[in-house]
């Protein structure tokens, strides 16, 4: 109720994917009485132009679904761990949460939830993690060094992160950090030349999965084919100039799906 005889109610785009006329059945109870309304509202759905709060909330999601949430938009597993090597032997380090920070990023979000709520941290630390932080190198924390995790799955030292990690205060410090981490990769990509918005935030994808020098050398691919740089142009660069499909570069054959699914889910919220 805005006052003087007049309602409103905000209609949020991104619970609508097509332009075009909506109907709404607008209700209005007095007392035991109800008066049902039709009313009909037409509304363009334009599409962002800039990295604003609804294009963070897709990015949010779209990075937790690619990472840990099975490749389901808005699916996340916020107590994510993965052992040392799993992927690649450039795993050196475990990693964890919904956004699977790895190493010393790992380092980073602990320390967060520390910071945040120590209280619940001290409550939670079961196995020595706290003494860890301060006194472990995190760049091959949980590995050997030689290809060998040193921290299993199910261990103490994994289920007391996966208990910190997926508390309420870690489960906050997740999403600040997601979030925080898209925008400095989509501004990253700006700055290298990247203006349209779905070709940003396909770079952050990217960035996050294989660090700057990897979108770095996707957007020069892509300049060097004669592209402009959009969205589906770094994908064919990326694909056609990936020196080894088998391998796990950020081209490579294993991410194909993962790429897939990113464009399809700008191109539909996005649009």
């Amino acid at each position: 109720n805005d006052g003087n005889g007049n309602f409103s109610v905000t209609i949020y785009r991104r619970n609508h994917n097509r332009d075009g006329e909506y109907i709404t059945h607008i209700y209005v109870y007095a007392g035991s009485e109800t008066e049902g309304l039709n009313t009909k509202v037409y509304y363009e759905l334009s599409s962002p132009t800039e990295f604003d709060t609804y294009a963070k909330e897709v990015m949010h999601n779209i990075i937790y679904a690619v990472e840990t949430g099975g490749q389901i938009y808005r699916n996340a597993r916020y107590n994510d761990f993965t052992q040392a090597y799993t992927n690649s032997s450039r795993e050196t380090a475990i990693t964890i949460g919904a956004g699977a920070w790895f190493a010393t990023e790992a380092k980073n979000l602990l320390n967060q939830i520390r910071q945040e709520d120590p209280a619940t941290f001290a409550a939670l630390d079961t196995a020595g993690i706290g003494y860890d932080l301060d006194h472990a190198d995190w760049s091959t924390y949980g590995g050997d060094g030689n290809g060998n995790p040193t921290i299993l799955k199910g261990s103490a030292k994994a289920v007391c992160i996966q208990n910190i990690i997926s508390s309420q205060a870690g489960i906050a410090v997740q999403d600040r950090l997601v979030d925080e981490q898209m925008e400095r990769y989509v501004n990253e990509a700006e700055a290298l030349g990247v203006t349209d918005l779905k070709a940003r935030m396909f770079c952050a994808n990217i960035r996050h999965l294989g660090g700057y020098g990897a979108m770095e050398w996707v957007i020069e691919v892509c300049i060097e084919d004669g592209k402009a740089l959009t969205m589906e142009n770094l994908w064919t660069s990326m694909r056609d100039h990936t020196p080894n499909k088998g391998g796990n570069g950020v081209g490579a054959d294993k991410y194909k799906t993962r790429h897939e699914k990113v464009m399809g889910w700008l191109n539909q919220y996005i649009g």
